[in-house]
């Protein structure tokens, strides 16, 4: 009796694939490797000089820590009240001047003339002279500037009757103040 046994066994037909596949992947993880290593020695490098820094960091902290705390509270209270006191003085009441023009070009009617403006900012006073053909629109205007929020008071002082060489119309004074 003979008994034939292979004990080798096939290839199987994705060993060859899977063999590949393999060797593949090992190549790519060396090189990875190899990458990691190179940024590790680069990171190695630059250590020295970013502890450098730090210090140089920790450095300019210390120098712009406040070498002593804050006044006592009572002190605090004074300087507030003296900043107070010098705000209230400083400023002025009412709009700036440079407000009340952007506020007239916005406003003024085309067919009313801004003659003069003389503002008082500290006493709140605004004399305006403006100059219209007719009174329908001097009332437009005068309409308008009495609607306006910020002016609680609005005066007529002297209304004038032009010379007829320039065309007519008329004159006429605002005193307006502004809300308190």
């Amino acid at each position: 009796m003979r008994i034939s046994a292979n004990l080798l066994v096939g290839r199987t037909p994705l060993a060859l694939p899977l063999a590949a596949l393999l060797w593949s992947l090992a190549a790519v993880l060396v090189l990875v490797a190899v990458v990691l290593m190179v940024a590790a020695l680069d990171m190695r490098a630059e250590r020295p000089r970013l502890e450098q820094r730090l210090a140089r960091v920790d450095e300019q902290l210390q120098a712009a820590a406040p070498r002593n705390g804050l006044p006592p509270a009572a002190e605090l209270a004074a300087l507030r009240q003296r900043v107070t006191a010098l705000n209230a003085y400083a400023s002025a009441r009412g709009a700036s001047t440079v407000r009340i023009l952007g506020w007239l070009e916005g406003h003024l009617p085309d067919n009313v003339y801004l003659v003069s403006l003389h503002h008082k900012p500290r006493e709140g006073d605004l004399l305006l002279v403006a100059a219209a053909p007719s009174a329908e629109a001097f009332t437009a205007f005068l309409r308008i500037i009495e609607k306006e929020p910020w002016f609680s008071e609005v005066l007529l002082s002297k209304q004038a009757v032009r010379g007829q060489e320039g065309g007519g119309g008329l004159q006429f004074e605002l005193r307006v103040r502004p809300k308190s």
